[in-house]
């Protein structure tokens, strides 16, 4: 089995999950495919009560927006 097959496989299972845009109306030329549990944990620290821990998963959830909405990546969002 190919690596395509085995990332769609995921795809259909549910492990894998496509990031999506923050705004609806931004062109998605990339796609950015992360894990069912990396996904919860993003939602979940954005919602966080907790300022500092909130605004570094807001922070993760802008950089991943900019690479899938076609945004220049350089070194400073190489993590």
């Amino acid at each position: 089995m190919s690596i395509q097959d085995e990332i769609e496989a995921a795809r259909r299972s549910g492990l894998l999950v496509p990031f999506s845009g923050l705004v609806p109306w931004a062109a998605t030329p990339r796609v950015f495919l992360m894990s069912f549990r990396l996904a919860a944990q993003i939602a979940e620290g954005v919602a966080a009560g907790e300022r500092s821990r909130s605004a570094r998963w807001s922070a993760l959830e802008a950089d991943i927006a900019h690479f899938v909405e076609g945004g220049f990546v350089n070194w400073g969002l190489m993590k």
